[in-house]
């Protein structure tokens, strides 16, 4: 089985690098785990600006309906803040409030 000093089969190889794996597990798993904290702190960064660019729609549009008055106006303000691609970011409670006046 030994042949001046090396085990057949790849038990040299397994001695060089099979008694890492232990350390390899432990370096995935705070990799993995510092990749979490990552996400999380991508998800809190994504969530800070969805509330940040939904605090800016609400800015324009309170600016806007204060300046446009009519119902015909009202009514292209509407239109015109329905019109923005994320739902999140829609002032639906806003513009329903703005029509019902």
């Amino acid at each position: 089985d030994d042949e001046g000093g090396v085990k057949k089969g790849g038990g040299m190889w397994e001695s060089i690098f099979g008694g890492g794996k232990e350390e390899q597990s432990s370096t995935s798993t705070s990799l993995s785990s510092s990749s979490k904290k990552k996400k999380k702190k991508s998800d809190d960064n994504a969530n800070e600006e969805v509330k940040q660019n939904r605090q800016g729609v609400l800015n324009l549009f309170t600016l806007l309906s204060t300046r446009y008055t009519s119902m015909e106006e009202k009514q292209q303000l509407a239109i015109l803040f329905s019109l923005i691609s994320k739902p999140k970011l829609q002032p639906v409670k806003e513009i329903k409030g703005l029509l019902g006046e």
